[in-house]
């Protein structure tokens, strides 16, 4: 009896320290608005230079017909654009909106109202660089909780004309709406934010799944969709003897097809086709213009025309003599000040490489692979 009454004693206490220690991992699990308020705040450190205080916050949920309504007289009212075409919309009122613009463009923020004037797209601008740190940080400081499959993967977009827009604009059905006054720099210029996100489908289980599986959790497929992957833009490959490859020195010229700049590859991890690209400038910065995206799954191939074996159809060649134009996705290079731009002839005292089909062939004899180079390159 009295062992009973000890074990039933001893229970108890491991019950309650448990409780305690799920008490204290859910107080660890941060909510939605104090993650908003949180990505403001050290957004505006960081970003402005200026400090950021949050008075309040709202959330809800609205449809779309109903946003115009919340939308001060003259806001910013800009799209944000997320994943699978979803959108939502963030709102600042004129005086936010023009505390952000002033600190971006002075440096500070006056003590009085800014004076009234309609915004443009230079304002929504000039806002992008704040809207999207603190998207990335209201998503990362939700990835770990039941919030992160509907926070992640927004940044800034268009800026709207007329909050009537909204609800065209707008494709969901349903959208967390987050109301956030708030001060802005030592002056404390008041005003309010708007923030809506689209409500989606929680994960649901496969048809096929076992009666005992649990749903995904959504956590990983942010945290996977987050990770940065390495891609390589190569002008061409180049295949001769390994002789000829230890003696390369210093100012050795290697010959370059001449259509190299127009069929440049992007490649992720071993050689796996991403895109097709031609190279060239834009605003100034050597860039990428890509014209054919890899299917997904394409599978790696072998050293030789990629192109026509891990994409599903035949691509014309692009307009040389086209720019570049915003509207096509564009990877930036490093910049070097160096480098001349781009021309069609060859510079003075540089004689113009033959094409790679009139130098002479390379027997399959004299070939090396992969792994007897590697061998080679451990045993120098």
């Amino acid at each position: 009896m009295a062992k009973s009454m000890a074990a039933d004693r001893e229970n108890q206490v491991l019950r309650r320290k448990a409780q305690a220690a799920r008490e204290q991992l859910d107080a660890r699990v941060m909510s939605a608005p104090r993650a908003l308020r949180l990505a403001l705040e050290r957004s505006a450190d960081e970003v402005l230079q200026n400090p950021l205080m949050v008075a309040g916050t709202d959330r809800f949920t609205a449809d779309p017909a109903s946003l115009p309504e919340m939308v001060p007289e003259g806001a910013l009212v800009l799209l944000l654009q997320g994943p699978q075409d979803a959108t939502g919309a963030l709102i600042m009122d004129p005086g936010i909106a023009a505390a952000v613009v002033e600190v971006q463009t002075t440096g500070t923020i006056g003590a009085g109202e800014a004076a009234s004037r309609p915004l443009t797209r230079i304002d929504a601008a000039l806002s992008a660089p704040l809207i999207d740190a603190v998207l990335d940080r209201f998503a990362s400081n939700l990835a770990d909780g039941p919030d992160a499959y509907w926070s992640s993967g927004f940044a800034s977009g268009a800026m709207l004309d007329t909050p009537r827009s909204l609800p065209i604009a707008l494709t969901a059905a349903r959208y967390h709406v987050f109301r956030v006054a708030l001060r802005v720099g030592q002056a404390g210029r008041e005003g309010t934010v708007l923030m809506a996100l689209p409500v989606p489908e929680q994960p649901a289980l496969r048809e096929d799944a076992s009666p005992g599986a649990v749903a995904p959790d959504p956590r990983w497929q942010v945290r996977i969709l987050g990770t940065h992957i390495r891609l390589d833009a190569v002008l061409c490959r180049i295949e001769m003897p390994l002789s000829q490859v230890l003696a390369l020195r210093q100012g050795d010229v290697l010959p370059i097809a001449q259509d190299a700049l127009r069929d440049v590859r992007l490649e992720a991890g071993a050689r796996r086709p991403a895109a097709r690209a031609r190279l060239g400038q834009m605003g100034g910065r050597r860039a990428l213009r890509l014209t054919v995206v890899a299917p997904q799954g394409a599978a790696e191939t072998p050293q030789g025309d990629w192109v026509s074996t891990g994409f599903s159809a035949p691509v014309e060649a692009p307009d040389e003599e086209a720019p570049l134009q915003s509207e096509y996705t564009t990877a930036f290079l490093p910049e070097d000040a160096n480098d001349p731009p781009l021309e069609d002839e060859m510079p003075a005292g540089m004689e113009a490489a033959p094409p790679l089909d009139e130098l002479d062939d390379v027997n399959d004899s004299d070939r090396i692979s992969d792994e007897e180079l590697e061998a080679l390159t451990r045993t120098v």
